[in-house]
């Protein structure tokens, strides 16, 4: 094994995500700005990835901006709000919320963040 094997395993299980992305037609949901933010069941897969240092969130929301996500990542969860949807999700591991590292490319919002209980 090595050195790198946390990282190793995570873009692993990245590869797998976005392979599993591919396979899925991308239908954006429409987009009625100035609309209140409600808690929706949006069809944009998301996906929490527990690795030995890290966590990463991952969620599949095309045809957004990099600055419509306001993301806030607490101690065992993370919520992720947009002006068309309220996502929340527990991250099945404790992280460090100032460790958070946000970006949105292709249409996948990915946050990394370390491990707490690592």
């Amino acid at each position: 094994m090595s050195e790198f094997g946390d990282v190793d395993d995570l873009f692993e299980e990245l590869f797998r995500f976005a392979e599993r992305l591919l396979e899925q037609p991308l239908l954006p949901q429409p987009r009625v700005r100035g609309a209140p933010s409600q808690p929706v069941q949006t069809n944009e897969p998301d996906e929490v990835i527990v690795g030995r240092n890290v966590v990463a969130y991952l969620l599949q929301a095309p045809g957004y901006d990099s600055n419509d996500f306001l993301v806030s990542v607490y101690d065992d969860s993370i919520e992720v709000k947009t002006n068309d949807f309220i996502r929340r999700k527990m991250l099945g591991s404790k992280v460090y919320p100032d460790s958070a590292v946000t970006t949105y490319r292709n249409g996948v919002l990915s946050i990394r963040m370390k491990r707490r209980d690592a």
